[in-house]
């Protein structure tokens, strides 16, 4: 297996549509979880990950539907508790030197892994994420994020990226198809990001044991990547690689520093582990 900066130092960029057909076969951009791209992430881990942070991160994928899941009023900003407990996810466990996918509820294994003090890497596909006007009328556009639950002393900190960055914070409703040519939008005092986060941390929270330390999320900067959109003038739906390279360096770099050259100066990026503690926006 090739690290990515093996692949980039090849030159083997080719045309973006070459490459997009590519993702598409490793099923980079599927709708559901059990992938080949998701078994590359995982064996990602076990040939490019640090040593010491190979045993101690799980990988989970959860591929969701807004529509059932958001409020469709204003007025109640927070989700049923119920939405959230039959939230599902995807992970894969090593049995008998091979991989066995498992299809489970998403808040259990955040608990179970919690308990293991481990940290928990999510990516989120959000199948229904945009409404856009096609030919043959209103359609859903999808849209992936990750969020990652790193424990400390006393207590889990939740780090949810968004590639779009800033521009989030202009994505205050949702629409609902109604027809081709009509939707139903519901606006909110927050992101559809930052409601949809917090009403899932604190319901975890609920979920857990009096003992266990409870996750920190607030939708602030530090919590929240609220940088620059890194998907600026992105005409192909990218979005997808976004978790997966994330999920790459995190790995790289979350104990050791990041060293490069560039234009003849050399820089030294610090540990992820101390950028993040420093604020998530800061850290990307």
């Amino acid at each position: 297996m090739r690290t990515l900066e093996q692949y980039i130092q090849n030159n083997n960029r080719g045309k973006i549509g070459r490459l997009l057909q590519r993702a598409s076969m490793a099923k980079m951009d599927a709708r559901y979880t059990d992938t080949h791209s998701h078994r590359t992430c995982l064996a990602m881990r076990d040939v490019c990950f640090t040593r010491s942070l190979k045993k101690n991160v799980a990988l989970l994928q959860s591929c969701l539907y807004l529509r059932d899941i958001l409020p469709r009023t204003s007025a109640y900003e927070k989700i049923p508790d119920d939405i959230l407990a039959d939230l599902g996810c995807g992970r894969y466990d090593l049995e008998n030197g091979e991989q066995t996918y498992m299809k489970e509820y998403l808040h259990l294994n955040i608990k179970a892994y919690m308990e293991q003090r481990k940290i928990i890497f999510i990516m989120f596909g959000f199948m229904d994420y945009f409404v856009d006007t096609f030919l043959d009328g209103n359609g859903h556009l999808a849209h992936s994020v990750c969020a990652i639950l790193i424990p400390y002393k006393d207590h889990y900190g939740c780090y949810y990226i968004n590639s779009h960055g800033q521009d989030m914070k202009e994505t205050v409703y949702y629409d609902w198809i109604i027809s081709k040519k009509r939707v139903k939008r519901v606006h909110y005092s927050q992101p559809v990001d930052v409601l949809f986060m917090k009403s899932l941390v604190a319901y975890w929270n609920s979920q857990l044991e009096d003992s266990s330390p409870l996750i920190r999320y607030d939708g602030s900067s530090r919590y929240t990547y609220l940088g620059p959109d890194l998907q600026a003038g992105d005409v192909h739906g990218v979005c997808f690689m976004f978790p997966q390279i994330i999920w790459y360096y995190f790995g790289q770099y979350y104990h050791k520093c990041h060293l490069f050259h560039c234009n003849g100066e050399d820089y030294i990026i610090p540990t992820g582990k101390k950028l993040i503690r420093e604020g998530i926006s800061i850290s990307l």
